[in-house]
């Protein structure tokens, strides 16, 4: 079954007073690409909720900005998962990385307004919902996931590196979505 919009919703729903699996104040923030690994940082149905920050340009309409990268049910030896990249000016890209190769399951147009942006992410049921600003930029449910380790990383993509701000990571592991 596919996840509509009143799914997710449930699911935000649900964890707002439940206690998050991981909380982090901020990632990034410095001149070097980042990588954020946590044991706890894994499961097949998980939220995320932060603030992304994208490097300030001097320019608005220069084609710089950083590069936020997740992998999700990512396997034992990091062969095959599931990546979201968001990119200010190269938009957003949902890829799945297999033994087969690399495979595009959804490229999205987005352009950065702000600086600052409220991310969240709500993995369940198979799929995959991307909000910004709590606006749905897609949806897509996902087959033939292999593990459920998550990554993040913070990449300079000409000129910039992303931080984010207030993470929270909820497994929603024994939560009752209603």
């Amino acid at each position: 079954t596919s996840t509509t919009v009143q799914d997710y919703e449930q699911v935000l729903a649900a964890i707002e007073e439940e206690p998050p699996t991981i909380e982090i104040y901020a990632l990034g923030g410095s001149n070097n690409e980042w990588t954020y690994e946590n044991t706890n940082f894994a499961g097949e149905d998980f939220v995320i909720t932060s603030d992304y920050i994208f490097p300030q340009k001097s320019d608005p309409s220069s084609a710089s900005g950083g590069l936020l990268e997740f992998w999700f049910f990512t396997n034992s030896d990091n062969s095959e998962y599931i990546e979201l990249s968001i990119m200010d000016y190269n938009g957003i890209q949902l890829l799945q990385r297999s033994s087969s190769g690399l495979t595009r399951l959804r490229k999205t147009t987005f352009r950065a307004s702000s600086e600052e942006y409220l991310l969240k992410i709500v993995c369940f049921d198979n799929t995959l919902t991307l909000l910004l600003n709590n606006s749905v930029m897609f949806s897509e449910e996902l087959t033939d996931t292999s593990g459920d380790k998550i990554f993040l990383f913070g990449k300079d993509f000409v000129g910039g590196i992303p931080r984010i701000e207030n993470f929270k990571f909820w497994n929603l592991e024994g939560v009752e979505i209603n």
